[in-house]
């Protein structure tokens, strides 16, 4: 079915990701206060012509203030819970509880899934000749969006952020969800590189059938196997890679909310079942166990497990 087609029956609102001009501000003098930026080389009327010169007591408040700001930061850093956050990278195994409720979204069928093919190249991921979804695939996202409200999804009143690779199939997806969730336009957020399709090299092109079971031996044998280089500029990533991504993916919207559900939407099952299999303390070698099929969500559950005993110094 073109794609056309499939969204005249869907009827959904299609969000633009380009801020309105209405809401642009000007920032006077290069400052959001409107205070003038001072030029290079001019002098400071604050050293009244003894530059370099500081008075002992103004020595002493410059060292006092920055003991007290490195001890403050020290006990951030050392609270439980926030290391994610303050250190800016979630660790595996989870030892703490994440900030906010994850939720997994494979994009809804798509063209390239009809086919069957191998379709990862980033050049053709805004294509709707190659990825744009299905009228199945419409409908897929608009049952997800109604189970989400079933189980609540945003109804408490906390915030709700949709990060979508920016695949067509998965920005179609996202604007769908959000038109049915009833989420204004900033929720619904790009995501430029981490959900990216993990990319298959020499396999783009070829049946997806008669190429899985290579793909998946191989990386039975090792997350860092990589699939055989292409030609044609299609990235050859390891499940290494695709680790990586996903876990600087999760360790970005950690830092940047707390308490909010977050919906990730991903081209492909890897970036998914990667990052469940990180959250469950899984062996990321057989993430094909927890493969996602065209249009099936899950909640990303983590299983928290104890952090290890500190070491004992002997007396």
């Amino acid at each position: 079915m073109e794609p056309s087609a499939c969204f005249a029956n869907a009827n959904p609102v299609f969000f633009s990701s380009r801020p309105s001009a209405a809401r642009k501000k000007s920032v006077p003098h290069g400052r959001p206060n409107g205070c003038a930026l001072k030029a290079v080389g001019e002098p400071d009327a604050r050293l009244d012509g003894a530059r370099g010169a500081v008075s002992r007591r103004e020595w002493l408040r410059i060292v006092t203030g920055s003991v007290a700001a490195a001890s403050s930061s020290a006990w951030l850093v050392s609270r439980p819970g926030r290391a994610a956050a303050i250190n800016g990278m979630v660790q595996f195994p989870i030892t703490h509880a994440l900030s906010n409720r994850y939720f997994g979204l494979r994009a809804g069928e798509a063209l390239d899934d009809v086919k069957g093919v191998v379709a990862t190249n980033p050049v053709e991921k805004t294509s709707i000749k190659v990825h744009g979804l299905t009228g199945q695939g419409v409908r897929q996202v608009e049952a997800v969006a109604r189970q989400l409200k079933d189980v609540g999804l945003g109804e408490d009143g906390t915030d709700v952020w949709i990060w979508a690779s920016q695949s067509i199939k998965c920005m179609e997806s996202g604007d769908i969800l959000a038109y049915q969730l009833q989420l204004n336009q900033r929720s619904l957020v790009p995501e430029f590189y981490a959900l990216d399709a993990r990319g298959l090299g020499a396999y783009e092109g070829q049946k997806w059938a008669s190429v899985r079971d290579e793909i998946r031996a191989k990386d039975r044998l090792s997350e860092a196997n990589r699939p055989p280089p292409g030609e044609d500029g299609t990235p050859n990533e390891s499940l290494q890679d695709v680790l990586v991504r996903v876990q600087q993916l999760i360790s970005k919207t950690e830092t940047q909310y707390q308490g909010a559900n977050v919906v990730f939407i991903s081209p492909d099952s890897y970036n998914l079942a990667v990052l469940e299999s990180l959250l469950q303390n899984r062996d990321v070698r057989e993430q094909d166990a927890l493969e996602w099929a065209p249009g099936e969500w899950r909640e990303l559950v983590p299983v928290v497990v104890d952090p290890a005993p500190s070491p004992t110094l002997p007396l």
